[in-house]
């Protein structure tokens, strides 16, 4: 005889405890599709409980919820066009690419086996993924494209001894860094890697750009005296201005759906780094995040 039938009160502790855990269960499921119907849901990394971990944050309910736990760092993160998917990197041997499904949480390996795999970004459509691939601490990186369902190596737009850094991809373009006349610089060129230019080259080096979701505009961190700080200028890299002005510096611009608000960070007294949003005119600049942690924001959920 089992001892949930010799002790009744037993039985009736062990179901209240599969009720609660059931209950909060649900909770979370209600929760998740609340966000998927509302939008308005922001993806970051912490390391507020150890190592660097992926977090969403819903801005309108103000809850932040730990999507990976892992025993690693992940970063740089970026949202699938459908909202489905997420790409970031991981520090396995080397620097790996992954893509979690949001909708199974299988995971599947999209990097190139040798070398450092950084910096991933999407195909408008989601198909494929760019990402700058090779011997980082040697300062070797080139673009390289991979099937995003499958991993498999489609082709590479760098010659193996660039330092291409790719940023975006809009239409049939992207957006990376590279070296031009001594300092960082945007560049774009077509995704097939013809017709490379210069976009912008700012005098303290630029990086991180990102087309606004209509294209007609760039966000990008630039080098301004002694730290970063948040631009945006037109798509052909005329008018650019400066739109942040913090003194710990500020980096890593997000564009909302909408193209109305920018997610950025902010270091806080040179030491933490806590998420922010502004206008995209660089007005209401709006702190989100309060702790002694880094939070580093990459990506706005998709939503229509």
């Amino acid at each position: 005889m089992s001892l949930l039938n010799l002790f009744p009160s037993i039985r009736l502790i062990v179901y209240a405890a599969l009720f609660v855990f059931l209950c909060n269960i649900v909770i979370l499921i209600t929760q998740w599709i609340g966000w998927l119907l509302h939008g308005e849901v922001l993806l970051f990394t912490s390391n507020r409980d150890g190592d660097d971990d992926i977090y969403l944050l819903d801005l309108r309910r103000g809850l932040t919820v730990r999507l990976l736990n892992t025993d690693v760092d992940e970063g740089a993160l970026r949202w699938s066009p459908d909202g489905t998917r997420i790409v970031y990197t991981a520090p396995y041997h080397t620097m790996q690419i992954r893509v979690l499904n949001l909708q199974d949480s299988s995971e599947l390996e999209v990097s190139v086996p040798s070398g450092d795999n950084m910096l991933p970004v999407w195909s408008p459509d989601g198909t494929q993924i760019a990402f700058s691939s090779g011997r980082s601490r040697a300062g070797f990186l080139s673009i390289t494209i991979v099937d995003a369902e499958t991993g498999e190596v489609g082709r590479r737009l760098s010659m193996p001894s660039a330092e291409d850094r790719v940023s975006a991809w809009h239409g049939d373009q992207l957006l990376y860094s590279a070296i031009a006349d001594g300092t960082w610089a945007i560049f774009r060129m077509n995704e097939d890697g013809t017709d490379r230019r210069v976009v912008v080259n700012l005098v303290g080096g630029d990086f991180g750009a990102v087309w606004s979701p209509d294209g007609t505009q760039i966000a990008f961190t630039s080098f301004t005296d002694t730290v970063n700080q948040v631009y945006i200028m037109d798509a052909d890299g005329s008018s650019a201005r400066q739109l942040t002005y913090n003194m710990g510096g500020s980096a890593f611009p997000v564009w909302s759906p909408d193209g109305q608000r920018i997610l950025y960070t902010v270091s806080i007294d040179f030491r933490t780094r806590e998420l922010y949003i502004m206008d995209a005119d660089g007005q209401n600049h709006r702190r989100l995040t309060y702790n002694d942690d880094d939070d580093v924001g990459f990506g706005w959920m998709p939503y229509e």
